[in-house]
């Protein structure tokens, strides 16, 4: 079971309505493993009543060169011993590193779906494989030049003959590294691969820093012909 396969506007409300959906900074991936076609790890939580629960998983680890907020996570995987079958959700985690082993479990991140599963063909051996990508419920804050772990396990039921089985697909661009443990293990009870796996991690978007400084603009801009239209209807004093 424990398989490896190979304008114009009318007002400051306008203005500042319009500038408010334009201040979302598009961030590059500070982690990324390009998918190969050589095969993947087996991680995989079997739902079925009565099943193997989560009897595999894989993990990669990464580090960042500057401290960033994870936000987005994508990553490639593939089906094999069997036909694609649905994904009810899937778990993100991110762990500690333990002496050049998952750790101490830092963040939890359910998953609710297939994780806008999409086909991207096939690998060497004519498994069929799949790009998924999510935002996580609530971003991952990574330290600059911390080692840390990744885990990606889809929650997929399988039948008596193990059909059908997931893995994360492997990858390129990393240590050339990986782990994978089975029977609930978490951490202990694996062992180390020799391959990358293939995923990317993006930071959540922040607000472009001029665009702070045109809506403070626009609002004064628009607070002061609001202004200027009171002043010219008030009443003269004699």
């Amino acid at each position: 079971m424990h398989l490896i396969s190979r304008f114009r506007t009318t007002s400051a409300l306008t203005v500042l309505a319009g500038l408010a959906c334009v201040t979302s900074a598009h961030a590059q991936a500070v982690v990324d493993q390009p998918f190969t076609t050589l095969g993947s790890y087996t991680s995989q939580n079997d739902t079925r009543p009565g099943g193997l629960g989560n009897y595999d998983t894989a993990y990669d680890d990464f580090t960042v060169a500057a401290g960033a907020n994870i936000g987005t996570v994508t990553w490639v995987g593939e089906y094999f011993n069997g036909n694609p079958a649905p994904i009810s959700g899937f778990t993100v985690n991110f762990y500690a590193d333990n002496a050049g082993v998952p750790g101490t479990l830092l963040q939890t991140n359910p998953i609710v779906g297939d994780a806008n599963e999409s086909p991207i063909g096939l690998d060497t051996f004519g498994n069929s494989m799949f790009s998924y990508s999510t935002t996580l419920p609530a971003a991952f804050g990574a330290s600059a030049g911390t080692p840390y772990w990744m885990s990606v396990v889809p929650d997929l039921p399988m039948d008596a003959s193990f059909d059908p089985q997931w893995g994360w697909a492997i990858g390129s661009g990393g240590n050339g590294a990986s782990y994978q443990t089975f029977s609930n293990g978490g951490g202990s009870g694996g062992f180390g691969n020799f391959d990358d796996l293939a995923f990317s991690l993006t930071p959540a978007a922040t607000p472009e820093p001029g665009s702070f400084a045109l809506l403070a603009g626009a609002g004064l801009t628009g607070a002061a012909c609001l202004r200027r239209r009171r002043a010219k209807k008030a009443p003269q004093v004699a």
